[in-house]
């Protein structure tokens, strides 16, 4: 089950079978703005969704204005969970 970016998480925790992963969509534009805007909303779809099976993504991937050093941040705290 996928969700988009612009739902809240909630949506497909509540909506999809508890047996199938949920595909949640990250807008890509906060992580090219990282900080502030992309820590919270990538700790909002970490706290939503628990311990459930999910799978994380960007909606449109990342785009060449990302800086490097905020894929990097974005990458620790999904594996820090």
């Amino acid at each position: 089950m996928s969700s988009d970016w612009t739902k809240d998480p909630q949506w497909g925790k509540t909506h999809g079978e508890p047996h199938v992963p949920v595909q949640g969509n990250r807008d890509s534009r906060l992580v090219v703005v990282g900080g502030d805007a992309m820590r919270p909303a990538t700790r909002h779809i970490l706290d939503r969704f628990g311990n459930r099976n999910f799978l994380f993504n960007l909606g449109h991937g990342f785009v060449p204005e990302t800086p490097p050093e905020h894929v990097a941040e974005l990458s620790e705290m999904l594996k820090a969970g």
